[in-house]
């Protein structure tokens, strides 16, 4: 797809995360198992510091984070895009009969920006991807977060980790992201741990973004 100089967009993101594992079968120390490829790619974009969109004559324009918030770690789509084609209001295109709606509605939704490609600095996904081929054995992995906690994590993957800061929020045990961060996986990068938290957050909205003072919670 089209980007400036400088600039990458959202499907040649997705698309060279996805060659990456369909070429080496995994990205670093940990292997595909089927749905990777949507979660490193929205870590990507939450961890991305500019957003923006390429106006047909090449100009940037910075855009909103909400175009890009993630739904479903696991899935192609949000409110309104599909990582696989990249663009404004693809997320409502005919191919997702479920979420479909008509072209005179998304041109009243989106107005000149429908369909203008999403893209980002070139050299923060660079960054990002170098940071995440040297991740930590088991980063990604295939289980899913569950409530059980161990003093001894092995399973350092951001759905397990999930899974141990729910069950500490349960428990009313959480701390600040640091101090969780520091005695769940002390080895990991901040945007590594980031993830975690936020795949957590998606289990229990009342848990804090990192940086706040955990939400209380309340039984």
């Amino acid at each position: 797809m089209f980007a400036p100089s400088g600039w990458i967009s959202l499907y040649e993101v997705f698309y060279l995360i996805s060659a990456a594992f369909r070429e080496r079968g995994r990205i670093g120390q940990y292997n595909f198992t089927g749905d990777e490829n949507f979660e490193v790619t929205w870590l990507f974009i939450q961890e991305t510091p500019e957003v923006a969109v390429c106006l047909p004559n090449g100009t940037v324009l910075p855009a909103s984070r909400t175009l890009v918030l993630p739904e479903d770690h696991f899935d192609n789509l949000n409110e309104h895009i599909d990582l696989m084609i990249g663009t404004v209001g693809s997320a409502h295109s005919p191919r997702h009969q479920e979420v479909s709606i008509s072209k005179e509605e998304l041109r009243l939704r989106y107005g000149p920006f429908l369909h203008l490609p999403i893209i980002f600095q070139k050299k923060d996904f660079d960054e990002f991807f170098d940071e995440l081929d040297k991740a930590p054995e088991h980063f990604l992995d295939s289980s899913r977060p569950t409530t059980e906690y161990s003093d001894s994590v092995k399973d350092l993957s951001p759905r397990r980790l999930a899974g141990e800061i729910v069950a500490l929020f349960d428990s009313n045990a959480l701390t600040k992201f640091d101090d969780v961060k520091r005695s769940l996986a002390p080895t990991h990068s901040v945007r590594q741990f980031r993830f975690a938290w936020n795949l957590a957050r998606e289990l229990r909205p009342a848990i804090s973004r990192p940086g706040r003072k955990p939400a209380a919670n309340k039984s």
